[in-house]
């Protein structure tokens, strides 16, 4: 202990500190007589004043100090923590104390951010643009073949067959053998650029397509059906039948050479009741009343063909003429066609509903 205490009294020579408080420390209270020196036989006590010499020489360079008085000082290290708080007039150390008489000052409120600006309006698209080659617009006239709708796959159905060579020869009796032979669901393809006289109404099944190998888009490169003059009434028959197709194929009524259909039947047939999902797809049919989907039947698309002319020759003048396509279908799409040389109407809607016309007429 006497070690700690030299070295107290080093730093209260340096900053020069009272004896009052050492003195309450080593004898108690101002006055009275340090332990161990007062009446009676005990072991002297050396004060606190002359430093621990064991060897008995008086020390080098030791002076007398001042006590360090911890009353007007307060340790510069926190205090432990004590298991229950103190009382409020008090610290820690038994120093009188007082809370602050008001609540802490509240902090100014901080201004709130900035909103930003909001964006512009999109600019209204110009009316007068011109249609994009991925987009359809309504009322808009396109050049034939580009209407922007998605054509059907380049694929047939399950079954297909190119008839080449024909067992007949290039007649519509050879189509229609190989048709029945081929049944529904199924695809019979015609040899690019063929040339097939239509003497009898070629009938077709359900879900039965019928197109020119490759499908085409070149007129030379299509397979051409051609009228007889003993058939009469229509060319292709796909009354009642689901799920036909007629692909880039050409159809010659020749009414110029052989007049007018007594019966005035059109050239191809679609629709009857409870039909659906027939297409007649880059055609290019002409003479009376060319296309007809009849009542009853839905989703029929009529789209990017070439027909006409229609219902001419000498006989116009009698009042028999011919539309284009003379539609009757419900929620079909008639889109991209160029008509020529129509009689009667381009394109005829009788008893339809949403129908979306968009003919290119010469």
């Amino acid at each position: 202990m006497s070690d700690f205490f030299r070295l107290a009294d080093k730093f209260k020579d340096k900053l020069g500190i009272s004896h009052g408080y050492a003195q309450q420390q080593q004898g108690g209270h101002p006055g009275s007589v340090p332990y161990g020196q007062g009446s009676g036989t005990g072991h002297p006590y050396q004060g606190s004043s002359t430093p621990y010499n064991p060897h008995g020489h008086p020390p080098s360079n030791y002076g007398m100090q001042p006590p360090w008085d911890y009353s007007s000082h307060a340790p510069s290290f926190p205090a432990a923590p004590s298991p229950c708080l103190p009382q409020p007039h008090s610290n820690a150390y038994g120093t009188p104390q007082s809370w602050p008489s008001g609540p802490p000052p509240i902090p100014p409120r901080t201004a709130p951010p900035t909103v930003p600006a909001r964006p512009e309006e999109f600019a209204p698209r110009d009316s007068e643009s011109a249609p994009m080659s991925n987009q359809s617009q309504a009322g808009v006239i396109y050049a034939p073949g580009t209407y922007p709708t998605p054509e059907l796959f380049g694929f047939p159905f399950g079954k297909h067959a190119i008839l080449n060579p024909p067992e007949y020869g290039f007649t519509a009796r050879s189509i229609q053998q190989k048709l029945d032979e081929l049944g529904p669901n199924s695809t019979l393809y015609l040899p690019r650029g063929s040339r097939w006289e239509v003497e009898s109404m070629i009938s077709m099944y359900p879900f039965q397509e019928l197109a020119t190998e490759g499908y085409p888009t070149a007129e030379q490169d299509m397979a051409w059906l051609e009228a007889k003059e003993e058939c009469h009434g229509h060319l292709i028959n796909a009354f009642s039948k689901s799920g036909i197709r007629i692909r880039n194929i050409l159809v010659e009524g020749n009414r110029e050479k052989f007049g007018h259909d007594p019966d005035g039947k059109c050239m191809i047939i679609l629709g009857d009741a409870n039909t659906c999902n027939q297409v007649s797809v880059r055609d290019r049919p002409s003479d009376p009343a060319v296309l007809r989907p009849f009542e009853g039947s839905t989703n029929i698309r009529i789209t990017n063909n070439f027909i006409g002319p229609a219902g001419y020759g000498a006989d116009v003048e009698d009042g028999k003429w011919a539309d284009g396509i003379s539609f009757s279908a419900s929620d079909g799409l008639v889109a991209g066609n160029q008509i020529l040389d129509a009689t009667d109407g381009a394109i005829g809607t009788i008893q339809t509903s949403i129908m979306i016309p968009q003919p290119k007429r010469h």
